[in-house]
């Protein structure tokens, strides 16, 4: 990574600027050319160098996996490694997996009372039995304050209902 002269990046600003480049590469060795690029490697030690163990254990413990898997020649290093059973490799590959913890979606929570879901009993409470917010809140939760809960269970419940049979009048 080229520094402007004069100027010191910070660790966010060299990091946005190292993922920027990351994601505009169009080759397939970008660790060796990393290297070629620092002038102290030619490219055949650059291509040794990505695929010795010690080099890939290191760059996972300090740079993570994504130049890794960018680079196939560091990929094959680090396949190789592996179906060698290397352990230091392994434990920081694991760790940094383990680090990037892909976000899962989360999905609904619907709970249900008595067997029906709580957004149909707000509804079934407002528009049949006519009761006030807090009436319904205190009917399921025990806690009148939780009113707009039940007012919020009661606008997504007319939301899905709109969206299956369109506009509806209060009460249907």
């Amino acid at each position: 990574m080229k520094k402007t002269p004069g100027r010191s990046l910070d660790f966010g600003e060299w990091g946005r600027l190292a993922e920027e480049r990351l994601a505009s590469y169009q080759g397939d060795s970008y660790l060796v050319d990393e290297l070629i690029e620092s002038g102290e490697y030619t490219p055949e030690a650059a291509q040794q160098e990505v695929q010795d163990p010690d080099f890939l254990k290191s760059w996972l413990e300090y740079d993570g996996i994504k130049e890794i898997l960018v680079d196939r020649i560091a990929c094959k290093g680090l396949l190789k490694a592996i179906l060698q059973k290397r352990a230091d490799v392994i434990d920081k590959l694991i760790s940094e997996i383990r680090w990037l913890k892909i976000a899962k979606k989360r999905g609904p929570k619907a709970k249900m009372v008595e067997g029906q879901y709580i957004y149909e009993w707000v509804v079934k409470l407002r528009d049949e039995r006519h009761l006030s917010w807090g009436k319904i809140a205190m009917r399921l939760w025990h806690d009148p304050r939780k009113g707009n809960l039940a007012k919020a269970h009661y606008t997504m419940a007319r939301k899905r209902l709109a969206a299956h049979h369109g506009p509806l009048a209060p009460g249907q």
